[in-house]
């Protein structure tokens, strides 16, 4: 992000909202704590490229909500039947983690390798 983007200038006191928003939750979510930084730059002159920053700061839970709710009415419709994973069987983790020798020679095996 630049002061000048080249972007269409965004309502200030929107912005300047949204942001003092961010910066009140980074008191009890500090992972916020950079974004609140350096969105609070651009507090004179924000363009829609920082209104949307923001905004997507903000509102990045909103999207799990909507799959939690969306995941629960098809279960009770039962179209799908959802199944607990324990955490040592969740087989993503060899892909997106960095794992101990063994857990990963373990989740290794249950791919089928």
């Amino acid at each position: 992000m630049r002061r000048d983007d080249g972007q269409r200038k965004a309502d200030t006191r929107q912005y300047r909202s949204l942001v003092g928003s961010l910066l009140y939750l980074t008191a009890t979510r500090p992972n916020l704590m950079f974004a609140a930084s350096l969105l609070s730059r651009f507090m004179s002159e924000p363009s829609d490229v920082h209104m949307g920053a923001a905004t997507s700061v903000c509102f990045s839970k909103t999207k799990h909500m909507k799959m939690y709710y969306a995941l629960r009415e098809v279960e009770q419709e039962k179209e799908v039947k959802l199944i607990h994973c324990p955490t040592e069987f969740q087989l993503a983790d060899i892909l997106t983690k960095a794992l101990p020798k063994s857990r990963f020679e373990f989740l290794r095996l249950k791919l089928g390798k």
